[in-house]
């Protein structure tokens, strides 16, 4: 593992809208964007639109079972990129990413 962390790097919320509106709080600034699924959740185009951000949407491939468009993604993401958010497991598609797919997202921002 590349990082090495401490009970200090968890933070504990109160179910997943406080844990979107923090994110979002700490990442959002006018001129930055972030990278949302879709379908998605619509609690993170709104805290995000809130806090400036413009939003990018890359959609989920139904015939991969709902995987991430790794070519979408790539063309979207540009250096004010702050975030992509991915929902695993995925609601509200069901669909559990392998470690080799999130490897490969992942990929793409080193």
């Amino acid at each position: 593992m590349p990082y090495k962390l401490s009970p200090d790097d968890v933070l504990l919320t109160s179910g997943c809208t406080q844990a979107i509106e923090t994110v979002m709080s700490v990442l959002g600034q006018q001129g930055f964007n972030i990278l949302l699924p879709r379908p998605g959740y619509p609690k993170h185009e709104a805290h995000a639109v809130f806090h400036k951000m413009e939003v990018r949407h890359y959609d989920l491939v139904p015939e991969r079972g709902w995987e991430v468009d790794l070519e979408a993604v790539e063309a979207l993401a540009d250096e004010n990129t702050v975030a992509i958010v991915i929902t695993n497991p995925n609601n509200p598609c069901g669909t559990v990413y392998t470690y080799e797919h999130l490897s490969k997202v992942s990929k793409l921002f080193i």
